[in-house]
């Protein structure tokens, strides 16, 4: 009935429940509800205009959810200047006594049907005199001449005879030919105000440098005052801090200010002023919405193809988005299968405008911005429901003495492992800064699973030969309950039109408060517990079941949960469990996690981070980098550089944050980016160079992983090292330690040691020390697992702190370390650590040494490199896996 108007007199106004018929639609700012004849109510979510016919527009049209049919009131068009005449049988729709619209009796009522309207328009060509247009098409626009001196000679099989015909002309074909005309300065002025428009170009490089060694120069011209502005740079990717730089000049130009006083009287100004809603003043800048460009509602193919068509073919009524055309298109858009007919290159796909029609590419400012698209509306809609369903308040008077908290609209697009927007999301946040400890919240501590965790849990899944599943759980915070009395203020443009002053009474954990992480988990710990599920003794993010022979896992991270188990039918019961207790999303086999891509295959599973990497270098603009063969030089020591030229600090924290978010899948740059973390304080142009080495190293090898094969048993090792006094600002020693689980690694580290070391051999020590505590760690987690070891191989290049381990010899050198250290001997005497000398060629730790060409032996084909402990060090490649 989507298709079928009625025609009634009691109806208030125009109203529809389907989006398809509005030609334009906007948001409702206030709340507005329509009741029914079954005293029901439905709300409406905006207002819009409606073309029912070419002489029938409707103005105002409600959009409502849950009306059950297409309304035309009789009131509106009288209020719009129509004229509406009831007869028997008949009733017509005039507009200065011209017949608009007429309308006949369907059951009691008057309908207008618009199946035939709504349709696609028909365009009616006639019928070719021959085949040669055909041909023409299907020979990829051959010349018409040669098309039939070839069908003459016979020489293409099937081809029919063909005749000349004059006059003929293929459209298509002269705009291939055609070439764009060259483009004329502009010389008129196009901005209103200075700043609005920066034009700007790269100059070079130069046949000669400058005296200061420049080899390019930046060009910025101002559209509106012509004032230019001149950078001389060494390298083309200095533009963009010179850029940001001159940006943040020019940004607060033009903006309008407000002056704040605090104290006193206003006086004169008081009567011209405007309370301000923050203490501090703050430039303000409105973008405005930008406009999609609408072309050709559609053709046909004989329109597309410049010549007619045999059958009748149909032109669209409905408006599609407009071809981008861009002069200079990229080689992959280029270049095709040269045994296929040339096509026109597009932009847009089928795939991209199926998916955009129900999520939004763009990230709302504000509540206002978001209000503004339908598919913002919609996840906002959803999130309240998500409020509704699990109960989250009530909505109660204030009581006394009452200080509810506010709360905030937050808008984040979730993104596949393809980058492509996948769900909308938009999250009623508490504003947590205005709880009370003691009041508002106790505990807050909730545990997270940690890397390594999740890299055990890998190894072990390939070892055994089971893959494993991902489901997530909706609005999980929602779940868990507080045992402390919280209010909330309405959230915005959601505010109750009866009860505008009320507050909410929290039942269960809303986001942003600080303690739903906490509650949150221990609502899905007890679940847990209670289906039979043992937690895990070391990780409390790590549930067990065993049942029978068969034993399943699982893994949680804040909302996401990855789990596995050698039973099918287990894993399956499970996931209908959990669908029944709470909302989830059944995600299928692991392929995405935590920014980490997982591909899971017969012969094992292949961890990396081939999507963040690039993501990175393009963040950064190190994607058209010279690469580099290895993350650091062998020759190069970092320190303070007091005397160099300070960089910005926020870009290199970002840069040492992003790439140590890296390090969960490339145990090969751990040292180079905790090396450049010492200098994040006070960052040179030196430490600059040196994360742009590292960068260009990943852009040699962006594919590299961590793999790990189901044929490897699951031994469990780890190796040692350090680099006596390396650093060269407090002379500390460097750690590096590396556990392998099987044949690949789980857990490596990096770090600089607490205090000063007096010899290699104390800081071997130090550095064994750390790794046997890695190695318990791993031993108890592991245990849980039905896993048993008996003395654990701890290899250390060092025979000195190897010997100082098993016998209190050496006491001049050993006296003065920290008790703490010394818990490696009596591991090493309780038989739970076994201490191997390893030569250093040897060694795998991640340690203080600069990795060099020939131990990070890159080979693209994707083959492992293997010491003759048979342990991989440098992985597979993505491009390798299949």
């Amino acid at each position: 009935m989507e298709d079928v108007w009625i025609m009634d007199s009691g109806c208030s106004r125009h109203m529809t429940r389907h989006r398809k018929w509005f030609s334009s639609l906007n948001p409702m700012d206030t709340k507005e509800y329509i009741t029914f004849g079954d005293n029901g109510q439905g709300k409406v979510l905006g207002t819009g205009r409606v073309q029912l016919s070419s002489k029938l527009s409707l103005r105002e049209v409600a959009f409502v959810r849950g009306l059950g049919f297409n309304m035309v009131s009789v009131l509106q068009l009288l209020n719009e200047g129509f004229e509406v005449r009831f007869k028997k049988g008949e009733c017509r729709v005039l507009d200065a006594e011209t017949l608009v619209c007429s309308l006949l009796p369907f059951g009691q009522v008057f309908r207008v049907d618009l199946t035939s309207v709504s349709g696609p328009t028909r365009c009616l060509v006639a019928s070719p005199s021959s085949d040669i247009w055909k041909w023409h098409r299907r020979l990829g626009h051959l010349s018409f001449d040669l098309l039939v001196r070839l069908s003459s000679m016979g020489l293409i099989g099937g081809l029919p005879k063909l005749k000349a015909e004059k006059d003929l002309v293929c459209h298509p074909c002269r705009h291939g030919k055609m070439v764009a005309a060259s483009q004329a300065p502009v010389s008129q002025v196009m901005t209103t105000y200075p700043s609005e428009l920066l034009h700007m170009d790269i100059v070079g490089p130069a046949r000669v440098a400058s005296v200061s060694g420049k080899w390019y120069v930046l060009v910025v011209v101002d559209d509106f005052s012509r004032f230019s502005w001149v950078f001389f740079m060494e390298f083309k990717d200095e533009a963009f801090g010179f850029v940001r730089d001159l940006a943040a000049q020019r940004q607060a130009l033009g903006c309008r200010c407000f002056v704040l006083k605090k104290a006193g009287h206003l006086d004169k100004f008081e009567s011209r002023c405007l309370d301000g809603d923050d203490e501090e003043g703050t430039p303000i800048f409105e973008d405005e919405d930008g406009v999609d460009d609408v072309g050709d509602a559609g053709g046909s193919q004989a329109q597309a193809d410049g010549g007619p068509a045999e059958d009748a073919e149909e032109v669209t009524s409905e408006i599609v988005p407009s071809r981008q055309v861009q002069r200079d298109y990229p080689p992959h858009r280029m270049i095709g299968d040269l045994h296929q007919r040339v096509t026109s290159s597009s932009v847009n796909s089928l795939a991209f405008f199926s998916h955009s029609a129900y999520v939004a590419s763009f990230e709302p400012r504000d509540v206002s911005h978001a209000l503004s698209d339908p598919n913002w509306v919609n996840a906002m809609h959803k999130e309240m429901e998500n409020f509704e369903k699990n109960h989250v308040w009530d909505l109660v008077k204030p009581p006394p003495n009452c200080r509810p908290i506010c709360a905030k609209w937050v808008f984040k697009n979730k993104q596949g492992e393809n980058g492509m927007v996948v769900r909308n999301k938009a999250r009623l946040v508490a504003q947590s800064f205005c709880q009370k400890e003691g009041i508002d919240y106790e505990e807050t501590f909730a545990p997270v699973a940690r890397l390594e965790a999740i890299r055990i849990l890998l190894a072990f899944a390939a070892s055994k030969g089971f893959k494993l599943q991902q489901m997530d759980v909706k609005s999980a915070f929602l779940n868990g309950f507080i045992e402390e009395e919280v209010y909330v203020r309405q959230p915005p443009s959601f505010e109750s039109a009866k009860f505008p002053d009320r507050v909410f009474k929290l039942r269960k954990a809303l986001y942003g408060l600080k303690q739903a992480p906490r509650s949150s988990y221990a609502r899905l710990k007890s679940f847990l517990l209670k289906s039979g599920f043992v937690m895990d003794s070391v990780d409390k993010t790590l549930f067990l079941l065993s049942h029978g022979g068969d034993t399943l896992i699982v893994q949680i991270y804040v909302d996401d949960i990855i789990f596995g188990g050698s039973s099918h039918a287990l894993v399956s019961s499970f996931a209908e469990q959990m669908s029944r207790e709470f909302e989830m999303s059944l995600m299928g086999e692991l392929q995405f996690f935590l920014g980490l891509q997982i591909k899971q295959g017969p012969e094992g599973i292949f961890v990396h981070q081939a999507k963040y990497t690039r993501d990175v270098l393009k963040k950064f603009d190190m994607g058209n980098s010279k690469p580099m063969m290895t993350p650091m030089s062998t020759n190069m020591t970092l320190d303070a550089d007091e005397d160099g030229e300070a960089v910005d600090q926020k870009e290199f924290q970002g840069i040492i944050g992003s790439l140590l978010y890296l390090t969960a899948t490339r145990p090969d740059i751990q040292f180079a980016v905790c090396l450049c973390a010492c200098y994040q304080a006070s960052p040179r142009t030196s430490h600059r160079q040196a994360v742009k080495r590292i960068f260009r190293y990943l852009k040699f090898t962006p594919e590299l992983g961590l793999w790990y094969s189901s044929g490897s048993s699951l031994s469990l090792r780890g190796f040692s090292d350090a680099d006596h006094a390396s650093c060269q600002i407090d002379r500390k020693s460097t750690s590096g330690t590396c556990q392998f689980l099987g044949t690949s690694p789980v857990s490596w580290s990096s770090c600089k040691q607490a205090s000063v070391a007096l010899s290699t051999t104390e800081a071997e020590y130090v550095a064994a020390a750390s790794c046997c505590s890695q190695l318990l760690w791993m031993k108890a987690t592991l245990s849980d697992f039905g896993l048993r070891f008996g003395r654990i191989p701890l290899l250390v290049n060092s025979t000195s702190a190897i010997s100082v381990a098993k016998n209190p010899v050496l006491h001049s050198r050993t006296k003065h370390i920290d008790m703490r250290f010394h818990f490696l001997r009596d591991h090493y005497e309780k038989d739970d650590i076994d201490l191997v000398h390893i030569v250093t060629e040897n060694q795998l730790a991640v340690d203080g040494r600069n990795l060099t060409i020939s131990t990070v032996n890159y080979q693209p084909n994707g083959a492992k490199q293997v010491n003759k402990y048979g342990l991989t060090l440098l992985l597979m490649s993505s491009t390798s896996f299949v």
